[in-house]
């Protein structure tokens, strides 16, 4: 598969040799959404999408979740749940059609998708930040409060200043 990926690049590149990285990635997904006349077609575009972003997924497990206690068990997990999205051709399709450049300027299509990606993982394995303890604390209750601080060093392993 990868040579038939890499002949068909090839071709396109010595076809549009002005062509920059966001304008095959454009070229890919507008083949992928839009029908083209062949499936063949369609899946060499969702194909050359996945190879685009496939090290960045990479990176991106393990550079947001390597801390996690039991990363390599839970490493297939991760790469099993970005596969579900980005193989899936009704699901990839489903988050490409609600991308509007127009709309978010500042974020790729490469950003907006891992974006999506990291959300998923996140969202599997219940992941949220100290902070949410916060929306449960009345301030003025110092009973709460100290309740607070219990909870905050038993989940960050470090102690409040008195």
């Amino acid at each position: 598969m990868q040579y038939k990926l890499r002949k068909r690049i090839e071709r396109l590149a010595n076809l549009h040799p002005e062509w920059n990285e966001s304008d095959y990635v454009q070229y890919f997904v507008e083949n992928f959404l839009n029908k083209p006349e062949s499936d063949s077609e369609r899946r060499f575009a969702h194909w050359h999408f996945l190879a685009y972003l496939d090290l960045d997924r990479c990176y991106l497990i393990w550079r947001n979740f390597h801390y996690f206690p039991f990363y390599a068990a839970k490493l297939e997990e991760f790469y099993g749940l970005t596969n579900e999205i980005l193989c899936q051709s009704h699901k990839l399709k489903k988050y490409l059609n609600k991308y509007n450049p127009q709309n978010d300027k500042k974020a790729s299509i490469k950003t907006y998708i891992l974006s999506i990606l990291k959300n998923s993982i996140r969202e599997k394995i219940d992941l949220q930040s100290d902070w949410h303890l916060l929306c449960n604390v009345d301030i003025n209750s110092l009973r709460k409060l100290n309740n607070f601080g219990i909870k905050l060093r038993k989940n960050s392993g470090t102690k409040l200043r008195d």
